[in-house]
């Protein structure tokens, strides 16, 4: 069954015959006849519990459609049958009381005290009332196997244990299944499918100990013993099933559910291994939460008082608790939160269990006549006052333990995002993350590596060594060990590191894109920038000399738009006086540039456009204002960047100074938070100030 198609097999007929069964089950329970008795067997009759139908309380059934009443004629339960031969005879009384309760009334004989008599009973038929039954949390129990099973054998890649986990699942999902049809029945069902039903939950009360066994030989690891042992326990399963010897069945399920607890317990201490360690405390809490509140609510008290405290159906279903926690630990999932899970809702279990039983122990020491007077008084004082203390030195017992890692908290993400701020490429950022890491956690180990996985933590249990790969940007990764101090990468922690790793992905993408920016652009001003400057200074035509000189300060201003990108004044106002002297070169417009303070930077973006202005008002000046003179002065501070622009022409008109060119400068300036003023009485005067 090691193949795929093996395993889509079992995959499919496990689900498939398991729910037909149970289908099967409820149909013939929906059909089956009910009298409305409730009945308890005394050792020696059959005593009414409720009156119905004319038979008072406390009467004795004493016989059946004619026949006498014995112990198998209301019995449903297999579990109180004890050898062979009687299984067999207690399934003919079962056929016999099928056929007596085959009609539309039953007449029952009753005895009360000194008083006999017969009463017929109506019989109902093809109700869902039966499901109120508290049994019927035994389908709930047999279908949470199933799919525990079925989920934790499904996945691709899973090894035998999966294999023999799924088995076990499936076997248990048929105990309590089985068990269930047959106890929602009242006192009679279809006689051949509780025949089968019966012999099937007979063969599973003593096939599912087996695999349980079988199973915990192989966790965390197999046993060297495996094969010389197994198969000869099997051997002795097929015997006992064949002989149906029911005494060799009880004895057989002692021995597996025994050694099974013998195995979990040399597993836990014979292999020391991370994850083989938490594999095991995840196996023995679902131990503890199966088994717990039978041992809490029946097993002490049967010890104490010789009686339990309720019925094994609502105890007994917390045996679920152990197929999924097993199913965790094979399948690795969440492998290091147990510590979390016993600090949390385990814990609250574990102290009220444990005060209950003190409670239990104290009650016992009193006499009876006080369990409603001091006596409960002061074993609910004890139980309030002993809480708080108790849970948190359990609470401590744990985490001691379980090597839990306390939850880094807020600051942390503050002390990261300080560092990053100092980061200026993508290879810093991952040394601030280095450097955290090895401050707060401290790994074992930790090396770079080129992963293709989405940004953020991923914890990898494919070795035995545990490790976190912290993923910040694609093929860029930090592979971390084991935390030091024996902790260990819970679910939190890992979300934890999930959310530094995407903060210092936010920086180390933004450096890189812009390293990248950069070096594309710098590609785009070493060639195209390049070529346009070689054509203003070799070209003789002084109108393609401007051209190129245009293109190229829009070209730079392209590049470079943001504001973090700068240019020396100096060497604006140098290309400036170059572009004004090639502009007024064959006119007769003198043109002169002054400028101070030249020691300081000016933005791009505010460069590109005080160039764009002054290119519109020296073409006004050379096309409009016949002017002799141009005069541009500029001045820089820190706070401040100042341009005034003047020539001696005849000025604009009203509808002129209104034009699209002198709006456009306006506009343009506005928008950088700065003031334009145009004075065209004499001559043209532009006066513009932008702060920086």
């Amino acid at each position: 069954m090691g193949s795929k198609n093996g395993k889509k097999l079992l995959l499919a007929l496990g689900p498939l015959l398991i729910l037909l069964w149970l289908l099967a089950g409820l149909y013939w329970n929906f059909r089956a006849p009910r009298t409305g008795l409730k009945l308890q067997w005394d050792e020696q009759s059959w005593t009414v519990l409720e009156p119905v139908g004319g038979l008072p309380a406390g009467s004795t059934i004493v016989s059946l459609a004619g026949e006498k009443v014995e112990y198998h004629t209301f019995l449903t339960d297999n579990a109180f049958i004890t050898t062979g031969p009687e299984f067999w005879s207690w399934l003919k009384v079962r056929e016999a009381v099928a056929a007596d309760l085959s009609g539309e009334t039953v007449v029952v004989g009753f005895a009360d005290g000194p008083t006999r008599g017969n009463i017929e009973l109506p019989l109902r038929r093809d109700s869902w009332q039966f499901l109120r039954s508290p049994a019927s949390t035994h389908i709930i129990v047999g279908l949470v196997f199933l799919l525990v099973g079925w989920a934790t054998y499904r996945p691709q890649g899973t090894d035998s244990k999966a294999l023999w986990f799924y088995l076990l699942c499936c076997s248990m999902s048929l105990v309590y299944i089985t068990n269930a049809v047959s106890l929602l029945a009242e006192f009679s069902l279809q006689p051949g499918f509780f025949r089968y039903n019966n012999l099937l939950n007979a063969a599973n009360f003593v096939l599912a100990p087996a695999l349980l066994f079988h199973f915990s030989q192989l966790m965390p690891r197999p046993r060297p013993y495996l094969k010389f042992f197994l198969w000869p326990s099997y051997a002795v399963v097929f015997y006992a099933l064949l002989t149906f010897s029911i005494p060799l069945h009880g004895m057989l399920v002692a021995f597996f559910f025994l050694g099974s607890l013998l195995s979990v317990a040399q597993g836990a201490f014979s292999y020391r291994g991370l994850m083989e360690r938490q594999q095991m405390k995840w196996v023995g809490v679902g131990f503890l939460l199966g088994l717990g509140p039978w041992i809490l609510l029946n097993g002490l008290p049967l010890v104490v008082w010789g009686q339990r405290l309720m019925s094994d159906t609502i105890p007994g279903a917390c045996l679920v608790f152990i197929p999924i926690f097993m199913g965790v630990a094979v399948r690795k999932y969440r492998l290091f939160d147990v510590g979390t899970f016993l600090e949390g809702t385990a814990l609250y279990l574990a102290t009220l269990m444990l005060l209950l039983g003190v409670d239990v122990l104290l009650l016992s020491l009193l006499d009876e006549e006080q369990l409603l007077g001091e006596g409960s008084l002061l074993s609910l004082a004890l139980l309030i006052g002993l809480y708080g203390p108790v849970r948190a030195a359990l609470g401590r017992a744990v985490k001691r333990l379980s090597h839990r890692d306390p939850i880094m908290g807020k600051e942390l993400e503050t002390h990261l995002m300080s560092a990053l701020q100092r980061a200026t490429t993508p290879e810093e950022v991952v040394e601030q993350m280095e450097m955290l890491l090895q401050e707060f956690l401290a790994p074992a180990s930790m090396e770079r590596v080129a992963v293709a996985l989405p940004v953020g933590a991923h914890l990898q249990l494919e070795q035995e060594e545990a490790r976190v790969v912290l993923v910040l940007a694609p093929h860029e990764g930090l592979s971390c060990g084991p935390p030091a101090g024996g902790r260990v990468y819970s679910s939190q922690l890992v979300a934890r590191l999930s959310e530094l790793a995407n903060i210092a992905s936010v920086y180390y993408q933004a450096l890189h894109q812009t390293r990248e920016r950069e070096r594309l652009l710098g590609d785009l001003h070493d060639g195209v920038g390049a070529a346009l400057s070689a054509i203003r200074t070799s070209t003789r035509e002084q109108r393609v000399s401007r051209l190129a000189g245009d293109a190229l300060f829009e070209l730079q201003s392209f590049l470079y738009p943001g504001p973090g990108y700068t240019l020396e004044f100096g060497e604006f106002v140098a290309e400036l006086r170059s572009y004004g002297n090639a502009f007024f070169e064959d006119s007769e417009v003198k043109f002169q540039l002054k400028a101070s303070h030249l020691e300081v930077k000016i933005d791009r973006n505010m460069a590109l456009s005080l160039f764009r202005l002054l290119k519109e008002a020296m073409n006004n000046a050379l096309k409009h204002s016949g002017a002799k003179h141009f005069l541009v002065s500029l001045d820089s501070t820190p706070d401040l960047i100042s341009m005034q622009i003047e020539d001696d022409g005849r000025g604009y008109s009203t509808s002129q100074s209104r034009g699209r060119g002198v709006e456009s400068m306006k506009k343009r300036i506005q928008d950088l938070n700065g003031t334009f003023e145009i004075d065209s009485e004499n001559g043209v005067r532009y006066r513009v100030e932008i702060p920086q």
